[in-house]
C-alpha cells in the first residue's frame, strides 16, 4: 500500500465505492423505513428519476414498489420522492 492510500490495485477506490453501493438482495432485507430514507435520500441528491434509482440498484419498480406499499408509501414523480398515501 501507498502512502496515498490505495495500492497498486486500486484497493481503497473499490471499499469506498462499496461503502456506497447495496445490492437488491441487502436493500430487501433492510427495515422497509430505512429503505425508504435510503430511497428517498438517493432520489433527492443523485437521481433525477425513479427510472435512474431503479437502474442504480439494478433492480425493478415492481419490487420497490411493493416493499415501499407495505408500509403505505408509493413514489409521487412530481417530487421524485415516495411520499405517504394521503
Amino acid at each position: 500500500m501507498d502512502k496515498a492510500g490505495g495500492d497498486a490495485h486500486g484497493y481503497t477506490v473499490c471499499l469506498a465505492q462499496r461503502r456506497d453501493e447495496m445490492d437488491v438482495s441487502t436493500l430487501q432485507r433492510l427495515d422497509a423505513n430505512i429503505l425508504l430514507g435510503i430511497i428517498n435520500e438517493k432520489l433527492r441528491l443523485e437521481c433525477d428519476g425513479l427510472e435512474e434509482l431503479l437502474a442504480y440498484y439494478d433492480m425493478t419498480e415492481d419490487q420497490l414498489a411493493t416493499r415501499l406499499l407495505q408500509i403505505g408509501y408509493h413514489y409521487d414523480p412530481m417530487s421524485n420522492q415516495f411520499k405517504a398515501h394521503g
